[in-house]
């Protein structure tokens, strides 16, 4: 009697552990072919934009039948030599400013969940650190939901490069000044991972 009840005790805690591991959060993944940032700026000669060419992202999405969206656990990682204008000199100017050789990686993780709907506008508080400097900001996204396993976020954000300890670039001896203020925009679509 004791033996079967022991069988019978590991046969439940493993049903108790497949369903656990059956309703785990999964990470919607990062559609790098169909995904955007730019960075865009002023000086005191022209405007400029500057892409990222490859970034990193994952985030908890969850879907209701009200097509309400909960998104938590968002994570981007850039790496600064990704960074990249049409213009060799730029690009090895925005690496110096954003000390990419001592702090390689710009990143944000999400300290709080959002519930949004289909559509709608929101935004995510985080932790954005760029050049070793790690600064609270607020993420504004509107949320689509592209099907049942795809989401698309999009948003722009301004940011100060003083906040960060990185003095404007500068060009021509000075006589092209960046302005301290840049924004970052970005179009990310996130899906789920395939069973």
């Amino acid at each position: 009697m004791k033996k079967l009840n022991f069988r019978y005790l590991i046969l439940s805690a493993l049903i108790i552990s497949a369903q656990l591991v059956a309703n785990a959060d999964v990470p919607f993944r990062l559609d790098g072919a169909a995904s955007k940032m730019v960075i865009s700026g002023t000086s005191s000669v022209h405007d400029w934009e500057i892409e990222v060419s490859e970034f990193e992202c994952d985030a908890v999405v969850k879907t209701d039948e009200n097509e309400t969206f909960s998104i938590s656990d968002v994570n981007v990682v850039c790496e600064v030599e990704n960074v990249k204008s049409h213009n060799k000199i730029m690009d090895n100017k925005t690496y110096k400013a954003l000390d990419g050789k001592d702090h390689p990686k710009i990143t944000f993780k999400s300290t709080e969940q959002v519930t949004i709907s289909e559509n709608g506008k929101a935004s995510i508080k985080g932790k954005l650190n760029i050049a070793g400097i790690s600064k609270e900001v607020v993420l504004p996204f509107t949320v689509a939901g592209e099907n049942d396993s795809s989401v698309k976020l999009n948003g722009k954000i301004p940011v100060k490069m003083s906040d960060y300890g990185i003095e404007p670039p500068t060009a021509m001896m000075g006589a092209l000044k960046t302005g301290d203020e840049v924004v970052i925009s970005y179009d990310i679509v996130l899906q789920k991972p395939a069973k």
